[in-house]
Order: C-alpha cells, then sequence, then structure tokens
C-alpha cells in the first residue's frame, strides 16, 4: 500500500509527500519517514520550522493498489479516486481528495488538465485540445497517457 502525508498550515497546504507503493516498509515507519520528507524536503516549500509546528494540521493517505484503467472518462471518480498519469516523460499524482477540498468542486476535465499541468505537460507540448462545450477550455489530448487509479483512506 502507499502512503503520503500532508501538512496544513491555517488550511493552507504547507506540503505533501508520499509514495504510491511501500517498499516492505511497516506503516509506521512509513508514516515517520513520509512525515520528515514531508517537512523538510517538499522543494515547492521552505522546511517547517520549530515555531510553525503547533499550528501543522497533519494527515495521512493511505493508498489502494494501483488499477490500471482503459477508459479514463468512465472509469475516473471525481472525488472517490486518486489518479496516477503516465505519459512516458510526464507523471503526477492527486490523491483522491484534491480536486474536492477547501470548496473546490472540480469536474473531470478540470482534474485532469491540472493534474497535466502538475506533470509538466503543456500546451507547447503539442498535445491540447479544445473541450467541445467549454469556450477556450484547455484539454489535453490523454490519448497516449496511462492512468491508473486508486482510493485513500484518511486518518
Amino acid at each position: 500500500l502507499g502512503l503520503f502525508v500532508t501538512l496544513y498550515k491555517n488550511q493552507h497546504l504547507r506540503g505533501c509527500v508520499g509514495r504510491i507503493q511501500s517498499e516492505n516498509v511497516p506503516i509506521y515507519q512509513s508514516v515517520v519517514d513520509e512525515t520528515l520528507a514531508t517537512a523538510y524536503s517538499d522543494t515547492r516549500f521552505d522546511p517547517v520550522t520549530e515555531p510553525e509546528l503547533k499550528s501543522l494540521t497533519y494527515e495521512v493517505t493511505l493508498l489502494s493498489r494501483l488499477k490500471l484503467i482503459s477508459n479514463y472518462k468512465t472509469d475516473i471518480q471525481v472525488g472517490k479516486h486518486g489518479v496516477w498519469l503516465d505519459n512516458g516523460f510526464y507523471r503526477a499524482v492527486f490523491l483522491p481528495q484534491v480536486p474536492v477540498e477547501n470548496g473546490r468542486n472540480w469536474t473531470l476535465y478540470e482534474y485532469l488538465n491540472e493534474l497535466a499541468r502538475k506533470a509538466g505537460m503543456t500546451p507547447k507540448s503539442g498535445i491540447i485540445l479544445t473541450h467541445p462545450t467549454l469556450k477556450d477550455q484547455e484539454e489535453f489530448d490523454f490519448s497516449t497517457t496511462k492512468f491508473s487509479v486508486f482510493e485513500g483512506f484518511t486518518i
């Protein structure tokens, strides 16, 4: 099973690091390892400082096994499934709660577009289309992309 630790400060993301699959490490050790990595190694944020510790909220999400899907349009349920995107050079993951947390209510298209951007895919990659019903909305062409889904259990 995979595991992610997310830190929040004043209800804002302060860090999130984890593993899609464990390396035969006991869960308690993974929680410790990923908490430290989240606090000190998430390159999107400065390392956590001692004065911040009391103001942080910790969230641990245990992941089910990855399941490769064949049709992202029907096999992904927003708010239920986390998604692993793999397009060769481009890779990213979103936990199941990402598209619905903090008042978000992303559609499937928004969910996958944001995941593609997180992976580093851009319109310049030559893999962009326009959603047929949403004017000027970017949609990436996922015809060569593999998606795997998982469920997350937050503790």
